[in-house]
């Protein structure tokens, strides 16, 4: 999946996620490979975050927050802006 829930509106685009979660975390042993460019949405979504720059792997982060998320409080969970600061501070 590349990006996309980039050009939604908020309310949709959240919705979208939302429903991703929810079809994603029906079944166990599910792949997806998903692209965006948004941090917090990656680590959201993502069991595994791969940080790419300049041709090559900068890191390879695994995410462990339990499952099933809540999109609405992830961003407040410690791991979550763990993930997210090492993930930031690569992108300088």
């Amino acid at each position: 999946m590349d990006e996309p829930f980039a050009a939604l509106d908020v309310n949709t685009h959240v919705s979208a996620q939302q429903k991703f979660l929810e079809l994603w975390q029906a079944e166990e042993h599910r792949t997806v490979l998903f692209v965006t460019h948004d941090l917090g949405e990656a680590i959201a979504l993502a069991d595994r975050v791969v940080l790419l720059g300049d041709g090559q792997v900068l890191d390879n982060v695994p995410v462990e927050i339990d499952r099933p998320r809540d999109l609405a409080m992830i961003a407040g969970d410690a791991r979550y802006q763990q993930v997210h600061a090492r993930l930031r501070d690569q992108l300088h």
